[in-house]
């Protein structure tokens, strides 16, 4: 992301709904102001531009539990395969070598080994939950 205001955290879940090839049906936060204004127990207020996007997109944001950093495990495990398999292994020559090298091993793990979660391919878990997302597209209690 260029910087951690609304409008570049919305470019990018774009970006990466178009990548992925679809949008998922639960997209998981942190509590971010970009995503979350405030939390009093289970009421949340949304931020507006956010929570029009997730209404438009039809996705549910799902929000970590503040100070429960066992709940963002998924999240973490993920941060750090692409920091240990992809940043500590390579050289880059300037912003754009580093952005080329990244689209190629983007493909490599999309359609190679697994990774972290349920030890599928990321692409072979983007089948399941697209699958997933066909089989309820009409069924408006999703």
């Amino acid at each position: 992301m260029e910087n951690e205001g609304v409008e570049s955290l919305v470019r990018s879940l774009l970006s990466g709904f178009e990548s992925f090839g679809g949008v998922p049906l639960v997209a998981v936060f942190d509590n971010p102001k970009t995503v979350v204004i405030s939390r009093k127990d289970s009421r949340i207020q949304w931020n507006d531009t956010f929570g029009q996007v997730a209404l438009d997109y039809r996705f549910a944001p799902e929000l970590c539990t503040p100070a429960r950093g066992q709940e963002k495990g998924s999240a973490e495990n993920l941060v750090g395969f692409a920091k240990n398999n992809f940043f500590k292994v390579r050289r880059f020559h300037d912003r754009a070598d580093m952005i080329a090298q990244l689209i190629a091993w983007l493909i490599e793990v999309d359609t190679g080994a697994a990774v972290p979660g349920d030890g599928r391919a990321a692409r072979r878990r983007r089948i399941a939950s697209r699958a997933r997302a066909d089989a309820t597209a009409g069924d408006p209690g999703r």
